[in-house]
């Protein structure tokens, strides 16, 4: 074994050491050559055309044009991620909108579809910027069969309009719910996609969950625009599902939201003869864009829309 050990830690074979091999073979044949030279050359041509085809290997072997992709750097804790965001979101400038503009939200998510694909959609929001009025939301199903929805809301609900949340986050991400960690974590995961442009609320509920025991991180993640990302997420001992906080994983900005399926295996019932097992990812929100818009747009053609009815707002 010590011999094999020996004959693997030989360096590699070099130019230089291919060339002192050429020169010892051709000194030594042309100092002793036997009867049989003759029937020898054909063979000494084809070992020296073999040497020199070694040489050109080693001299062809491919190498690096650039430098290597820069590695991702090593996972913070899950609270220290939380506040980073809350901190970038803390330094965006507020979007200046009047009485009679609108806020304006652009997002693309992901979910299973039948026979194992995946259905991809572009969800739009128009809120106005006072919380008084109309207010609409667009969903798009880009498949072969592209579908366009739109909703007209008679009236913006106080909770649905962050400026309208209380002071006091902790407790309007409580109310109504089993105040577990669990329960709340996933509350944030519904409320901060609502405050997807307000960056003082984005960055006051990311500071409420950095407060959180239990957060668990994970790398190697992509969200519903194909970016990558680190999640955080509270444990979810129990539940079926788990609602994760997606992030840029060198700048940490918020990116979105998964959702994965704690459960269980089962049987797909998208997906007849397949299994649903635990950790498969059920659907994805990403952020995209943000701005202000002068007034709805209209209705374009192809486009129901829809007239919500006008129900009232529960208390926040």
């Amino acid at each position: 074994m010590r011999e094999l050990e020996t004959l693997f830690e030989r360096p590699p074979t070099t130019e230089a050491n291919l060339a002192a091999a050429r020169a010892r073979f051709v000194d030594r044949a042309a100092k002793s050559r036997p009867r049989g030279w003759k029937r020898l050359g054909p063979f000494l041509a084809a070992l020296a055309t073999a040497l020199v085809g070694m040489t050109v290997a080693v001299f062809l072997r491919p190498v690096s044009v650039g430098p290597s992709p820069q590695p991702e750097p090593p996972l913070l804790s899950g609270a220290e991620i939380l506040r980073r965001a809350a901190d970038l979101a803390e330094a965006q400038p507020l979007l200046k909108a009047k009485p009679g503009e609108f806020r304006y939200v652009r997002a693309a998510a992901t979910t299973r579809g039948p026979r194992g694909s995946t259905i991809h959609m572009t969800y739009e929001v128009w809120t106005p910027a006072d919380g008084e009025g109309l207010w609409l939301d667009r969903q798009t199903t880009e498949d072969v069969e592209t579908l366009n929805e739109e909703t007209l809301n008679p009236v913006l609900c106080p909770h649905l309009h962050p400026p309208s949340w209380p002071t006091d986050l902790n407790y309007h991400i409580t109310k109504g719910i089993a105040p577990t960690y669990a329960n709340k974590f996933e509350n944030i995961t519904s409320e901060i996609r609502l405050a997807a442009a307000y960056p003082l609320q984005t960055a006051g509920l990311l500071r409420v969950a950095a407060e959180f025991p239990g957060l668990i991180v994970k790398g190697g993640i992509k969200d519903a625009a194909g970016r990558p990302g680190v999640s955080v997420v509270v444990d979810t001992v129990g539940d079926t599902s788990s609602q994760e906080l997606l992030f840029d994983p060198r700048t940490y900005r918020f990116l979105g939201v998964r959702t994965l399926y704690l459960g269980e295996t089962m049987k797909d019932t998208l997906n007849p003869g397949k299994f649903l097992k635990k950790g498969d990812p059920l659907g994805r929100w990403a952020l995209l864009s943000v701005g202000v818009a002068q007034a709805l747009p209209a209705r374009e053609d192809g486009i129901r829309r829809y007239q919500a009815p006008k129900d009232p707002c529960p208390e926040i």
